[in-house]
């Protein structure tokens, strides 16, 4: 039987996590992304704020295998200071208790992560410089130019 093929179409965060969990389900995936590769070429992307991976994040890395080589990485965030114009500042926690919190990660560097791990698995394959200028929904094919 053959194997089912799944187009994705961006290798950022979403798409590259996305890729992972479905090719250990036995899809073959091709992701098309239309930047170079981030770690080979040393790409500037312009400043980005961390991500923040709350526990549904989590989860999904867990589910994906791949949490324990993303924690390392991952700065907990408990809360946050609220500075009013009096001049008084109030610690505000993201969570009801001490312990829940979320996560500040560098996207750049999880990035790395999750295409490194998909870039592993046999049955996903990677396209870089390959935008996507549109899509086929009776023939379920994505048109891309280098």
């Amino acid at each position: 039987m053959p194997q089912e093929a799944v187009n994705i179409v961006g290798a950022g965060q979403c798409g590259t996590l996305l890729a992972i969990m479905l090719a250990k389900q036995g899809f073959l995936v091709d992701v098309f992304e239309r930047n170079e590769d981030p770690r080979i070429d040393d790409v500037d992307a312009g400043r980005s704020i961390n991500l923040a991976l709350a526990a549904r994040g989590i989860n999904a890395l867990m589910q994906a295998g791949i949490y324990e080589q993303v924690e390392p990485m991952l700065v907990p965030m408990r809360g946050r200071m609220v500075h009013q114009s009096d001049g008084t500042a109030e610690f505000m926690r993201y969570g009801q208790a001490d312990n829940e919190m979320i996560y500040s990660v560098t996207r750049s560097d999880l990035n790395e992560v999750l295409l490194g791990v998909a870039d592993g698995i046999p049955n996903v394959r990677l396209h870089f410089r390959q935008q996507a200028i549109g899509y086929d929904a009776p023939d379920c094919t994505v048109h891309v130019r280098d």
